[in-house]
């Protein structure tokens, strides 16, 4: 009897199998589209044959929807396209002598937005290294003393954050907007240490020499029963900054009893953050620094200047890597701008998505299906389709620079996808290529869903199964 069961298990299976694929998600898309989770939310879901580009499955494929960080293929392949893989940012230092011999001199940071520059994810770029070259510079250049700092904003537009990120996430370290110069990229970690019962207030660990010293930390948080884990939450301070221009920042929230934690916040001012290291790291090569804590970020007359160094990043290829495999959002804002400043002449983010939209305008993209705020996916105000989705990934197929974009892409489910997390949102778009060697190009766009994110994205997965 068992024997017969198994046969007819068998091929029962093989004819659900030997369905067409269309059918076969068809019919997992009427399970996903019913189950509860969806009962008050939205979904999309458009899949194209890679190779010929016909079309396999599609629903809502043209309904605008919040795409989270999947958003990213967007600017990745925008930067890829027109920046070109081998792209660098590079940043100056220079000084302007003073006119009197006894006096000091003036010392310029031009940055170029580049979002890299003491990065821990690159060992030419960790904060040491470039603190040393900087310094070695200095004095092999025969500097000794510079008594204020000047950053040269340019072309650069002084707006860090986007529009329509909200208040929540920009105190968090995936919350750093892109400035002209950034530095570690601008983010700060805290170690912390939850109490041992429900109510206890939380501990910051605060050991050797302070590398932010411009974050000033209010600790707020309380613990939790424990195995509810960390669900505390940075938020700035506007009303408690002081006369040397520190601007708090209060963890609020609450962290499971009984462990320790590493928590992450935005750098409010990544510039004098930087310099504060920097004077230590040229004493060290006696060379003198004074920190001016106010208006280091005006205008300057560059004419007299001397460049005594020049720190460039990885390329464009190896900071996209990182910006989708690790989905930072810095580095699109960064992008965003960089492209607008190479484009059009000013790094502004308005700019950037208007040059964006116009560029997959030009390669077939409705502009109405890429209504875009950031270059990151994070604002919730973002509304992009499936579909457009899937064509850009299928124009990245055609270029030259796709073996880079695609090996960036991280593996789930055994698929490359590009995932996307705000509140209420899940989504993936990438590329599988089934048993029988049949790659797709794929999009999954879920909005107001309700309940646990891990069933959603194992219901998910399990439309995305009939790919395999």
């Amino acid at each position: 009897m068992r024997l017969l069961y198994f046969i007819i298990a068998f091929l029962l299976s093989g004819s659900l199998r030997a369905q067409p694929l269309a059918e076969r998600l068809k019919n997992a898309w009427e399970r996903f589209e019913s189950d509860s989770q969806l009962r008050a939310g939205i979904a999309s879901l458009y899949i194209v044959e890679s190779a010929s580009g016909s079309e396999v499955f599609a629903r809502n494929g043209r309904v605008g929807l919040a795409p989270a960080s999947s958003q990213k293929v967007v600017t990745a392949a925008t930067a890829y396209d027109l920046l070109g893989p081998d792209f660098r940012y590079s940043t100056r230092f220079a000084a302007i002598p003073s006119a009197r011999k006894d006096s000091a001199s003036t010392l310029l940071i031009l940055g170029s937005g580049d979002p890299s520059l003491g990065s821990w994810r690159y060992e030419s770029q960790k904060m040491d290294s470039v603190y040393g070259r900087v310094a070695r510079a200095a004095r092999d250049a025969g500097w000794r003393y510079f008594g204020n700092t000047t950053s040269v904003q340019g072309r650069w537009d002084v707006s860090i954050i986007p529009r329509g990120w909200i208040w929540e996430d920009i105190g968090q370290y995936y919350g750093a907007g892109a400035d002209v110069f950034n530095w570690h990229e601008n983010q700060f970690d805290l170690q912390v240490t939850a109490g041992s019962a429900p109510g206890a207030p939380v501990q910051p660990d605060i050991a050797g020499a302070d590398p932010f010293p411009m974050v000033r930390l209010d600790v707020q948080a309380t613990t939790s029963a424990a195995g509810t884990g960390d669900n505390s939450y940075f938020f700035y301070d506007l009303f408690g900054r002081n006369r040397n221009q520190f601007l708090p920042i209060i963890l609020r929230g609450s962290l499971g009893a009984g462990k320790k934690y590493t928590v992450s916040g935005s750098i409010p001012d990544p510039l004098t953050t930087f310099l504060v290291g920097l004077q230590h790291s040229m004493s060290r090569k006696n060379v003198s620094i004074d920190i001016p804590f106010a208006a280091i970020r005006a205008y300057s007359d560059t004419s007299k200047m001397r460049t005594f160094h020049t720190e460039q990043s990885p390329t464009l290829d190896q900071l996209s890597y990182w910006f989708l495999r690790k989905s930072i959002n810095l580095y699109g804002e960064a992008f965003l701008k960089t492209i607008a400043l190479r484009q059009k002449g000013k790094g502004d983010y308005e700019i950037g998505i208007g040059v964006m939209k116009d560029f997959w305008k030009a390669r077939g993209i409705d502009p109405a299906e890429l209504a875009i705020r950031d270059g990151s996916g994070l604002s919730p105000e973002n509304r992009v389709t499936t579909r457009a989705l899937v064509q850009v990934l299928q124009y990245a197929r055609k270029q030259s620079w796709f073996f880079g974009f695609y090996n960036a892409l991280p593996e789930y489910n055994g698929m490359k996808l590009k995932s996307g997390t705000i509140g209420g949102v899940k989504a993936y778009c990438g590329y599988h290529t089934s048993k029988a060697g049949v790659t797709y190009t794929v999009s999954f766009i879920v909005n107001n869903y309700n309940g646990s994110e891990r069933e959603i994205v194992q219901k998910m997965y399990a439309v995305l199964n009939e790919l395999k």
